[in-house]
């Protein structure tokens, strides 16, 4: 017998890049915060507070400075949808 079952994944908000496990190579997971303890120790930025409009980042579309302050790599922005 087959069922469907819902999964979640994630994609950058400033690139578009899907989020791979690092360990196993998975994109997609059966809960939410699975994926986003995964992909908090491969090193994405996930907004949980708001200030940054509930977005995700890649490490290579994101850092942070000195003061913990949030840089985005513009050159990495993904084409705007019309």
């Amino acid at each position: 017998m087959y069922f469907k079952e819902v999964m979640i994944g994630m994609i950058c908000d400033n690139c578009g890049e899907t989020y791979e496990e690092s360990n196993n190579g998975y994109t997609a997971f059966v809960d939410e915060s699975r994926c986003k303890e995964e992909a908090s120790e491969d090193g994405w930025f996930l907004d949980g507070d708001g200030e940054h409009e509930g977005k995700h980042y890649c490490p290579k579309c994101c850092k942070t400075d000195d003061d913990d302050n949030l840089i985005l790599n513009q050159s990495r922005n993904k084409p705007q949808q019309p």
